[in-house]
C-alpha cells in the first residue's frame, strides 16, 4: 500500500477513535450528573453516545471508574493548568493572600457555568461526588493531580494551625462547600431566581476562606470549667 494512503487511513482511524472517545465522555457526564454514577450502566452510556453496544466504552475506557476519571480530567486539567501557572508566579510574592488563591479557583470554576460543552454537568457531577461514599471526589485522580496538590499546599500555607490529621477533613469540607454551592446556584437559577454572579462569587469565597482559616475550638468542658 502507498505510504501516503496508509498514513491517511491511520490518521482517519485515529480521528474517528478520538471522536468516539469524546462522544462517550460527553454522554457519560450528562448521565452521571443527572442520574448518579452508581445508577448509570456502561450500556446506557454507549446508547446515549449513539454507539450500538457497550464494546466501544470497554475499548476506550475499560471500566466505569476509568470513564469517570477521564470525564473529570477533561474539565479539570485546563483549570489546574491555569491555577498551577498562577501559583508558580506567586511563589516569591509576599503580597499574595489566601483570598487571592481562593478567588483564582472560584473564578475558573465560575467560567464552567457558561461552558456549553458540559460545564454545568461537570459542576453538578463534582457536587454529587463531593458527598459520595462510593466515588468520593477527593479520591479521584483529578483531586490528586499535581496541580490540585499544588493549590492545596498554597491554601494550607495560610491556614490556622491544625493537627495534620485534621487537614483531610478540612479539604473535604472545602470541596463540599465549593461544589455544593455551585449545584445550589444552578438549581435556583434554573428555577428562575437570579443571583448576581458578583454576589455569588463574594459569598462563596468568604465561606471558603472561613473553612481554611477557622481555628479548632477547645471543647466546651475545657473552655468553660
Amino acid at each position: 500500500m502507498d505510504r501516503r494512503i496508509l498514513c491517511g487511513t491511520l490518521c482517519a482511524a485515529m480521528a474517528k477513535g478520538a471522536d468516539t472517545r469524546i462522544a462517550l465522555m460527553r454522554a457519560a457526564e450528562r448521565l452521571f450528573s443527572k442520574n448518579g454514577v452508581a445508577a448509570v450502566s456502561l450500556r446506557e452510556v454507549a446508547s446515549e453516545a449513539g454507539q450500538r453496544n457497550v464494546s466501544a466504552v470497554l475499548y476506550h475506557f475499560g471500566t466505569k471508574v476509568e470513564l469517570l476519571e477521564c470525564v473529570l480530567e477533561r474539565h479539570s486539567d485546563p483549570i489546574q493548568k491555569v491555577c498551577a501557572e498562577r501559583v508558580n508566579r506567586w511563589q516569591n510574592d509576599a503580597s499574595v493572600t489566601m483570598r487571592d488563591v481562593i478567588e483564582l479557583l472560584v473564578s475558573e470554576l465560575i467560567k464552567k457555568l457558561d461552558d456549553p460543552d458540559g460545564g454545568r454537568a461537570y459542576l453538578a457531577l463534582c457536587a454529587q461526588l463531593a458527598a459520595s461514599p462510593d466515588f468520593p471526589l477527593t479520591e479521584r485522580r483529578a483531586a490528586q493531580a499535581p496541580g490540585a496538590m499544588q493549590l492545596s499546599a498554597k491554601l494550607l500555607s495560610f491556614s490556622a494551625p491544625i493537627p495534620p490529621q485534621v487537614f483531610p477533613l478540612r479539604m473535604m469540607r472545602f470541596a463540599n462547600i465549593l461544589y455544593l454551592s455551585f449545584a445550589d446556584y444552578i438549581r435556583v437559577s434554573n428555577a428562575g431566581f437570579a443571583i448576581p454572579r458578583e454576589i455569588f462569587f463574594e459569598e462563596l469565597t468568604g465561606a471558603l476562606a472561613a473553612v481554611v482559616t477557622g481555628p479548632i475550638l477547645a471543647p466546651l468542658s475545657q473552655s468553660h470549667p
